[in-house]
């Protein structure tokens, strides 16, 4: 399947892919300015760099033995280009959320492709490829001249502007060293352990004022005030994660069957999708309940019904564990415990006990959702 997803991506002309990525970043930045209604630039981009290096580390784990000896024993120099590629990537990120924070979106989003746009001026091989991006690159200084003249965001815009320039800086510093890093081989494992490093030093500055940030939000907050507000927002930030591994982002409405689902909320799209995907069907007919917390056998029913929905077949690599709480799984919920324990994706809470009924955490999500990309990516 992989050589396939490859074979046709390796035949799609270069301009579609590079629109493609513009929506992406558009529609993951246009997602970040929600947070930021709850919590500083700053500290989102903390956990999204965060929750990457998580993911990537258990999905590619370069502790295994196999993998060792390649990956952590090296020259000084192939160690400062992986410490490099991570500190530009974190820079990166962060630079650009202070900056959409300060200007407008689609502006801010056109400028920073200076960055790959000057590599690509000086690695470019002919005068044509040159001379167009350089009228590319005029056009985004033109914009941004624009912009400067007549600025919005209560004047801090400049700033706005300081951090993108050196945020598009750091993405054209992140495709020299990405580049020279996979040349080396193993790829992959070797950005997992640039961005484990990278968000460690990123750890050093923002750690501590993000987690306190989150454990006592700001005064401006709203939702994210309420107690238990992190608790509720877990089933929604479960599902719109499964929607982006989809690649569908949102659905085309925002219109759901459920009464307690607004339209025009921030969620109401990420519901539409995974009631249209098959992935959730409410609490009731006429219900989601988006302000409950979600149990771990909803959890486990989400994750089933949607690797159902992407064509996955799960495999069976233990043999079916017999619970001893199993009684009090709800009907809809047996197939999916039993198929996501049979392929190693879910387990136990210890002593023989399942606990369908308890919350699930954040971390709980993070390792099935990495274990179902592990085995998505390996089929």
């Amino acid at each position: 399947m992989k050589k396939a997803v490859v074979g046709i991506l390796n035949r799609v002309p270069v301009v579609l892919i590079v629109i493609g990525e513009a929506l992406v970043i558009y529609l993951a930045t246009a997602v970040a300015k929600l947070a930021f209604t709850q919590l500083d630039p700053l500290y989102s981009v903390w956990y999204r760099v965060g929750f990457m290096a998580v993911l990537l580390l258990l999905w590619r784990r370069p502790w295994n033995k196999a993998k060792r000896a390649q990956l952590f024993h090296r020259d000084a120099r192939s160690w400062g280009l992986v410490v490099l590629l991570g500190c530009s990537l974190v820079l990166m990120n962060t630079l650009f959320y202070v900056a959409i924070s300060n200007m407008d979106m689609g502006i801010a989003v056109s400028i920073e492709f200076l960055g790959p746009l000057s590599v690509a001026v000086i690695t470019g091989k002919s005068w044509r490829e040159r001379v167009g991006i350089g009228i590319a690159a005029v056009g985004v200084v033109l914009l941004a001249g624009i912009s400067l003249a007549n600025p919005s965001g209560n004047g801090t815009f400049l700033y706005g502007l300081i951090a993108i320039l050196i945020g598009g800086s750091m993405w054209g510093m992140y495709i020299i060293t990405g580049r020279r890093v996979a040349a080396g081989g193993n790829s992959l494992d070797n950005l997992c352990i640039a961005v484990t490093i990278g968000w460690l030093v990123q750890s050093l500055f923002l750690g501590v004022p993000a987690v306190a940030h989150v454990v006592h939000p700001k005064a401006d907050a709203t939702w994210a005030l309420e107690p238990g507000g992190s608790l509720k927002l877990l089933a929604l930030l479960f599902v719109k994660i499964l929607a982006g591994v989809a690649g569908a982002g949102e659905a085309q409405t925002d219109s759901t069957r459920f009464t307690d689902v607004a339209p025009g909320s921030w969620y109401a799209p990420y519901v539409a999708w995974a009631v249209e995907h098959g992935v959730t069907t409410g609490t009731s007919a006429a219900t989601f309940a988006p302000d409950d917390t979600i149990t771990r056998e909803q959890m486990a029913a989400m994750i089933y019904r949607y690797a159902s929905s992407a064509g996955v077949t799960l495999p069976k690599t233990r043999d079916a564990v017999r619970f001893s709480d199993a009684s009090g799984f709800s009907g809809w919920a047996i197939e999916a415990i039993d198929a996501l324990t049979r392929a190693g994706i879910l387990d136990g809470v210890g002593a023989g006990r399942f606990a369908p009924q308890e919350s699930a955490t954040r971390e709980q999500a993070c390792k099935m959702l990495a274990l179902l990309l592990q085995i998505i990516e390996e089929a």
